[in-house]
């Protein structure tokens, strides 16, 4: 997974993900995912990414400049997570 610029604050259903793009994600369950990002100075950018068993999704999405969403607390990271 990557952004345009990089470092974005990555959301995986909701559930914050402990590392920031660029990045491979391991360990995500096959089936339908929504995908946030979010950076300072940008837009947050959403995605739904289908992820097959035995299978690897990409997902790369440009930042548009704009103003940040405030970050809402949630539960804890997320565990790793797989898009293979």
């Amino acid at each position: 997974m990557s952004t345009s610029p990089p470092g974005a604050e990555i959301r995986i259903d909701g559930s914050i993900f402990d590392r920031m793009t660029p990045v491979t994600i391991t360990g995500i369950p096959a089936g339908t995912h929504t995908i946030r990002l979010q950076l300072a100075g940008y837009a947050p950018a959403e995605a739904t990414v289908t992820v097959t068993a035995g299978k690897t999704a990409t997902l790369s999405l440009p930042l548009a400049p704009g103003e940040a969403a405030h970050s809402v607390p949630t539960e804890s990271p997320a565990p790793p997570f797989s898009f293979r």
